[in-house]
């Protein structure tokens, strides 16, 4: 049985642009000596790199997630989401 689950379209312009920013933002927040505090899940994950490359199986990941029906609108939503997003993030050694 196949099953049509949706579309998945990511922008590598947009990614570098905000991987950027995020760079950006965090070395001011290391200047300043404020200790960033890290979401869980996916979030957290693409916080921590910088690069196109590096987020993108992040953002599979989570595409691939809310393709399914997993969402983040509310708290137990995204707490939800976020485990599950570990889970996949740890079976696959990311």
């Amino acid at each position: 049985e196949e099953m049509v689950l949706g579309e998945m379209i990511i922008s590598l312009q947009y990614v570098d642009r905000v991987a950027v920013e995020d760079k950006h933002e965090f070395e001011k927040e290391k200047a300043e000596g404020i200790q960033a505090e890290y979401e869980r899940g996916v979030s957290g994950a693409m916080a921590r790199v910088y690069s196109v490359e590096e987020r993108i199986p992040y953002l599979c990941i989570h595409g691939l997630l809310h393709l399914v029906g997993y969402d983040h609108e509310s708290d137990e939503d995204f707490q939800l989401m976020a485990k599950r997003e570990e889970e996949l993030m740890e079976s696959l050694n990311l």
